[in-house]
């Protein structure tokens, strides 16, 4: 099956240059055009990719006793367009995580902006949360340390990491996480458009004393 990444690469052969050295440019199409075209080719059927997030009680789709949290449910990702697996070389999906603006103090005062941020892969600080995943099917049950977004207060509730007390409100904590792809195929790397926000909430329920992380799709 031939894809956009089968569009061959052109080159301009120095013939070619000396022909044309003293041609109006507007009618002739040289190699970086045409490859620039085909770049953005690959990028537009790489932005159409659609990815769809779910979740569901099946056991195995659910972890227990992680990090504080009593239950965790896990993340379906169905791949719509499976192609590009075969295609590409290796496709990753990618979390970025919401962070609010916040100042920093080092010798002076910097203020970082909000917004969806994406961490290092690896993090040897956060190696129980990577920010990357190869995704080898096109229906696969995520685990991404959803758990350790958030740290213990104390014994009733949890605080999402980085927001302090912003995100914590009647029992209830949450981060806000937005999925892109990532393709490699031979020495190119393609980054898509965001394939989904989803809001993960971890709730405490006071009565039995017992803590749930869930997600909501904004």
């Amino acid at each position: 099956m031939s894809t956009v990444f089968d569009i061959e690469q052109k080159q301009d052969s120095a013939e070619k240059l000396l022909a044309v050295a003293d041609k109006e440019t507007k009618y002739i199409l040289f190699a970086d055009e045409f490859n620039d075209v085909a770049r953005k080719a690959v990028e537009s059927a790489i932005h159409n990719i659609e990815l769809d997030f779910s979740w569901s009680k099946f056991e195995n789709q659910k972890q227990y006793n992680v990090n504080g949290i009593n239950q965790v449910h896990l993340l379906r990702m169905q791949l719509k367009e499976d192609w590009i697996l075969e295609a590409a070389d290796e496709v990753w999906l990618l979390i970025d995580r919401y962070k609010p603006k916040r100042t920093i103090r080092t010798g002076g005062i910097k203020l970082k902006s909000s917004g969806f941020k994406h961490a290092i892969y690896p993090d040897p600080q956060n190696p129980k949360r990577p920010s990357e995943i190869l995704i080898t099917g096109k229906d696969m049950v995520l685990d991404f340390g959803q758990a350790f977004y958030f740290k213990n207060a104390n014994q009733f509730q949890s605080l999402a990491l980085g927001y302090g007390t912003k995100n914590n409100h009647d029992n209830r904590s949450w981060v806000y996480l937005r999925f892109r792809i990532k393709v490699k195929k031979g020495d190119k790397t393609y980054y898509s458009n965001s394939k989904g926000v989803l809001e993960m909430i971890l709730k405490y329920d006071e009565n039995i004393g017992r803590k749930t992380l869930d997600y909501k799709l904004v």
